[in-house]
């Protein structure tokens, strides 16, 4: 696991309900569980102000309603983030 990835591995998000959030594509993945991981769902819209070039287990992202408004529902707290390698498909 590592406590920061560079921004250009975070362009492609994607939620898990309730559970975590993936950053990347291709052969490599990073997951998140955040802190307050039971109010992610995958309907939201993640927002994060970030400091850096990189996301960190320090970040904080705002979850924000795609209805009328972009109402705020709270936020989750980001942890380390553990990579994941595609395995190859055997033909």
């Amino acid at each position: 696991p590592r406590s920061c990835i560079p921004l250009w591995e975070t362009r492609e998000s994607k939620v898990i309900d309730k559970t975590a959030i993936v950053y990347g594509r291709g052969n490599t993945i990073w997951v998140n569980r955040p802190t307050n991981a039971d109010r992610l769902d995958d309907g939201d819209i993640l927002v994060t102000d970030l400091r850096t070039s990189q996301l960190c287990n320090v970040d904080i992202v705002q979850i924000r309603d795609r209805g009328p408004g972009f109402l705020w529902r709270g936020f989750v707290g980001l942890q380390d983030f553990v990579p994941y390698s595609k395995v190859a498909h055997a033909d």
